[in-house]
């Protein structure tokens, strides 16, 4: 699970995973007019297993899903809180 920090344009993104790292990642071309991306939005990335500091975008979380991630404890708040620090 990562947020994005910023849109680096055609269908790129640099985001900041739960595990510290920033990666490079791309939308795939089945999604890319399907999952429009905003930075601070919270995204799954599949990690690419040749490349660990990039990957690709699988899902984009809506606000109620971010919301129940959030009570569940999957999802710290204080990775949200540093994820609006970044922008």
């Amino acid at each position: 699970m990562c947020g994005v920090v910023r849109l680096v344009g055609g269908d790129h993104l640099i985001v900041k995973c739960l595990d510290g790292v920033e990666r490079m990642v791309r939308i795939p071309g089945r999604f890319r007019r399907r999952m429009w991306m905003r930075e601070g939005d919270i995204i799954l990335v599949g990690i690419w297993d040749f490349n660990p500091r990039r990957g690709d975008a699988l899902y984009r979380y809506t606000r109620s899903e971010i919301q129940k991630l959030l009570d569940k404890g999957v999802l710290p708040r204080e990775f949200l809180e540093a994820l609006s620090e970044l922008l």
